[in-house]
């Protein structure tokens, strides 16, 4: 979950206030002189119950480190992009390494492959070997369509952009054809009863 600005304000403006109202509590624990508000019974509550005083302390002090935590995940640490999953490096040298996660990755041949015709459906999944990159696909295809040109056409949309904008050398594209769906187009016209 990531947080708006707007967000990540409120809560810890709402941390800062809880911070204060605890350390009200704290301060009527150990000086009931501050409690005037809060009513003659607690005042005289508080004189007499030292053991009450010390864990009202206690308590304050415990939740304001909570609170003050919670606030401090939730406003900074919440907005920070994590990697996602397993990356691969792409070039390594004395300024530094280039990695590009295997979900950047899989969304860039996603992209490619959309847009070869004749492909309906489709899952891809990406592992290294020996330095390069084995892709496979499963995709359901249309039924007019010619298996051997999409596969070249798909093959032909996935090297091409790991290899020439992800830099990554590609080993082989597998493509597993889990459905031919049938072609309304060519289908010849029902019988009339």
């Amino acid at each position: 979950m990531k947080l708006s600005r707007m967000d990540r304000a409120a809560v810890v403006a709402f941390a800062a206030l809880s911070i204060l109202v605890i350390a009200f509590v704290c301060a009527c624990a150990t000086k009931p002189e501050f409690a005037f508000g809060a009513g003659y019974a607690f005042m005289n509550l508080m004189r007499s119950a030292t053991a009450l005083r010390v864990l009202l302390v206690v308590v304050g002090i415990a939740l304001g480190a909570y609170i003050g935590a919670a606030a401090w995940i939730i406003a900074f640490e919440q907005g920070r992009e994590k990697p996602q999953g397993p990356s691969l490096t792409v070039s390594r040298d004395e300024a530094g390494s280039v990695n590009i996660s295997v979900a950047a990755l899989e969304a860039l041949v996603r992209r490619s492959v959309g847009e070869v015709a004749g492909v309906d459906e489709y899952e891809v999944r990406i592992a290294e070997r020996e330095g390069g990159l084995d892709v496979t696909l499963d995709m359901s295809i249309s039924g007019g369509a010619r298996v051997p040109e999409i596969a070249e056409g798909v093959r032909d949309s996935v090297r091409q952009p790991l290899e020439v904008i992800a830099g990554m050398r590609v080993n082989c594209v597998d493509l597993n054809v889990t459905q031919i769906r049938p072609d309304t187009a060519h289908e010849p016209p029902g019988k009339n009863g």
